[in-house]
């Protein structure tokens, strides 16, 4: 009886793993059919771009990489991808000085820590696009958000919506 137990059980897990990879496989599928329907996947020159629904009216897509940079090299398009691109996070803020008049100046701005000390890199050459749903009766502006500040403040991770 011993004997039998173990392949059953073996037979049950891989079915199991089967049905798992099976059932994820369709939610992938399912979920990038709805990307494509609500405008939420896009076509760019590097390859497809995925972001979200802010709310019904606006699509949001953080963290596009618009280039890519090795220290003290100029900066070159960045390489295409077969792969969608999640664009459904805030990228690294490039690496800024804050100095206390600076960090005084954003809080009496009305921003608080969470939002004034952000992760930092080198690899922040990033955008953020604000657009309206594809469903419109009219056409309608676009926003994207390119980091300033002169390396003081400022920071490709702000919501300004």
């Amino acid at each position: 009886f011993g004997g039998l137990y173990f392949p059953v059980l073996k037979d049950m897990l891989l079915l199991i793993t089967m049905l798992l990879r099976l059932y994820l496989s369709i939610i992938i599928f399912a979920s990038n059919v709805f990307a494509q329907q609500a405008g939420l996947q896009v076509p760019t020159p590097q390859g497809p771009v995925v972001g979200t629904l802010l709310n019904p009216s606006v699509r949001q897509f953080l963290g596009i990489p618009y280039a890519t940079a090795q220290r003290w090299e100029a900066p070159t398009l960045p390489s295409i991808r077969s792969a969608p691109f999640s664009a459904t996070n805030f990228s690294d803020s490039c690496l800024q000085a804050l100095n206390p008049s600076s960090v005084e100046f954003l809080r009496l701005s009305g921003l608080d820590n969470s939002t004034i000390f952000v992760p930092e890199s080198e690899n922040c050459l990033t955008l953020n696009i604000w657009t309206p749903t594809i469903v419109r009766r009219q056409n309608a502006a676009v926003l994207f958000w390119v980091y300033g500040g002169g390396v003081q403040f400022g920071t490709v991770r702000s919501r300004f919506l």
